[in-house]
């Protein structure tokens, strides 16, 4: 399948989008078309590093798992193995990329970067690949949680939890495309460097504002282990009552990922979350519901989800850190 031949039936926002994280220069979204855009996108893909450098291992493998399942080179389609939830991620960012297309309901690399995929794939090495792995995984998570950071801050923090150099982490920043993909670097009117989650560059002085507000000067500390999971999950489902409540929303009858995208926002902010409840409340299959016991364990959830305004702490974290300052 050629990816010129769908890319007429995608949204431009929606590829614009992608368009804006992979390339270069990009151009003015009234200047180009979506052709151009994809032509682009693969043209930097003809240098097969930088597929590598764009993609997780994770990423890489499952792209490796693909060509395997591969029943000829004309018919890409590959077994249901390839298709299970537990590659949710994978699936998800490689479409994104443009390194993965669904067809009629299947999965199939576009046959204009299937060459450069098996190039990537045939070079990489595997061992470095995963240590950068590491490295991106604590920088993105690390943003994920708190939506805007000071560089230098963000940089000492990754340094004391990989000892790494903080130039090196600095170059890595500026040059690693995984972390454009997801990150934004941007001079403030005092010289220093904001890095921002690219999803909340809308809402960037929100943030700043309710951190204001808040009042909690230091930045919660957090291990790889967290850090990882943010980067694939965004939430901690490592914890029992954020797993058990996301199980609970994806047993809803409706589409849940609008919902989770209210809530992280919500948690972001830590703001009064009656017009979420009163968002759910008007969901046409809970209108007529009792959502008391639901309200009281999204509270629940929410107490215990980190929260950028709260400098990565969890609102249940952040209201003992203010009694002990109010005894003191």
């Amino acid at each position: 399948m050629r990816m010129h031949d769908m890319i007429k039936y995608l949204r431009k926002e929606l590829v614009y989008k992608q368009y804006m994280r992979i390339v270069n220069k990009p151009k003015d979204y009234n200047n180009i078309y979506r052709t151009k855009m994809l032509t682009e996108i693969y043209a930097v893909y003809k240098d097969y590093k930088n597929i590598i450098n764009i993609c997780t291992t994770r990423e890489l493998k499952y792209l490796e798992k693909v060509l395997n399942n591969t029943y000829h080179e004309n018919d890409l389609k590959y077994d249901k193995e390839c298709t299970s939830e537990e590659f949710r991620f994978e699936r998800n960012m490689l479409i994104n990329k443009f390194l993965l297309e669904k067809d009629y309901q299947e999965e199939c690399i576009p046959q204009e970067i299937i060459s450069k995929i098996e190039e990537a794939l045939d070079k990489v090495n595997w061992e470095w690949q995963q240590k950068i792995d590491i490295l991106n995984e604590i920088l993105v998570g690390y943003t994920k949680i708190l939506g805007v950071i000071n560089l230098e801050i963000l940089c000492n923090l990754t340094s004391n939890l990989t000892n790494l150099d903080v130039m090196f982490i600095k170059n890595h920043l500026n040059t690693n495309r995984l972390i454009k993909y997801f990150l934004c670097l941007k001079e403030k009117e005092d010289h220093t460097i904001s890095v921002i989650y690219i999803d909340y560059l809308p809402f960037e002085a929100k943030i700043i504002d309710q951190r204001l507000l808040q009042k909690i000067e230091s930045y919660r500390q957090f291990n790889v282990l967290t850090l990882r999971t943010i980067f694939y999950n965004d939430l901690d489902i490592n914890n029992l009552k954020i797993k058990k409540f996301l199980t609970k929303l994806y047993n809803l009858p409706f589409h849940i990922e609008p919902a989770i995208k209210k809530i992280q926002y919500y948690s972001m902010l830590n703001i009064d979350r009656q017009l979420l409840k009163n968002d759910f409340q008007n969901i046409y299959c809970l209108r007529h519901l009792d959502l008391t016991n639901f309200f009281n364990e999204l509270d629940e959830t929410m107490n215990e989800m980190y929260s950028g305004a709260l400098n990565g702490y969890t609102p249940k974290e952040a209201k003992v850190i203010k009694k002990e300052i109010s005894i003191m």
